[in-house]
């Protein structure tokens, strides 16, 4: 065994020891990755390939052969995490299951390295948590690596790699399945009301009617419709609501009309369509995908409410400070 190899193992042996101490940190904390178990329905998300090799999702193999399920496949390349917001000085661990390929003598190695980084959105300086070597081993490994957050840490990310020990026309891959980064969650950021809050909302429980918002620079103006039906049912309503908002606050409160009387094109004449007072609708923001609308109605039968709401879509181009 070589100073390399033996340098290899030495690290897996120490990541070995303290699985068991890191198992309990696994069981209770989230985990702070997103998309650490590679399943079909969301494939490859979270996860960037920023190498100059092959990395991404693939649906066989997977570490427990799920058939719902795949793992993640990086071929003398890197792939990385979406950034997580972390707590500073909190305990964490973090890991993952590997397996190697042996292709004609061709073989490969894996890694897997978190970072942290002071600021929220992990621009700046990297800062190292930690590595995990994961030397060539088929059948499915698991690996764990322990430590504490800097007194500087507001996020971090992780990346999962491979060196393939290759001939001719053949190289090997590293995949890896279940792979997490648990740690306390950080609290949420408090959302300030901007045009990254515009697009579609909607109850998931409720699918078939729901709000279309924008947040616009035209004197901080809030337009929403609310396409939602008549107390009676049957009948479509469209409920329309304007009014300003304040950017340093994460709740809005602005009145709303009740349209009607109008005609589908070429019949439609605006001097036909009906602007009946409503009430007011409140939109209180949690973060940039949850949201909860409360209402007040002066009209019969709509009465008062409230409603939790989930982003549907959102304007291409906009990002949530988050």
């Amino acid at each position: 065994m070589n100073a390399l190899n033996r340098s290899l193992h030495l690290r897996a042996v120490v990541a070995l020891v303290i699985a068991a101490s890191a198992h309990a940190a696994h069981a209770t904390d989230p985990n702070l990755l997103q998309n650490g178990t590679f399943d079909a329905s969301v494939g490859g998300a979270g996860w960037t390939n920023v190498g100059t090799g092959g990395a991404g999702y693939v649906s066989h193999p997977d570490a427990a052969n799920s058939a719902t399920s795949g793992s993640y496949e990086v071929t003398n390349s890197t792939g990385r995490s979406a950034c997580f917001r972390v707590v500073p000085n909190a305990a964490f661990s973090f890991g993952a299951t590997y397996s190697g390929e042996n292709l004609f003598g061709a073989t490969s190695d894996g890694g897997m390295t978190c970072y942290a980084y002071a600021s929220s959105d992990c621009s700046g300086s990297a800062q190292t948590l930690g590595h995990i070597d994961m030397p060539y081993s088929d059948p499915w490994v698991s690996l764990v690596f322990n430590g504490n957050l800097p007194a500087t840490a507001g996020s971090g990310n992780c990346e999962l790699s491979d060196t393939t020990t290759f001939i001719p026309t053949y190289k090997a891959s590293t995949y890896f399945d279940n792979v997490f980064f648990d740690s306390t969650a950080a609290a949420p950021v408090p959302v300030k009301l901007d045009g990254y809050l515009s697009g579609n909302w909607y109850d998931t429980d409720q699918a078939g009617h729901g709000f279309q918002l924008e947040f616009t620079a035209q004197n901080n103006t809030l337009l929403a419709i609310w396409y939602v039906y008549a107390p009676s049912g049957g009948a479509q309503n469209w409920i329309f609501a304007q009014g300003t908002f304040d950017p340093t606050q994460n709740t809005v409160t602005i009145p709303a009309v009740l349209l009607g009387n109008g005609a589908f094109p070429p019949m439609f004449n605006p001097a036909n369509v009906t602007r009946t007072p409503w009430g007011t609708l409140t939109f209180a923001f949690s973060d940039c995908n949850h949201a909860t609308v409360s209402w007040s109605s002066t009209l019969p039968d709509y009465g008062t409410g409230s409603l939790p709401l989930n982003r549907l879509s959102h304007i291409e181009g906009t990002v949530c400070p988050q």
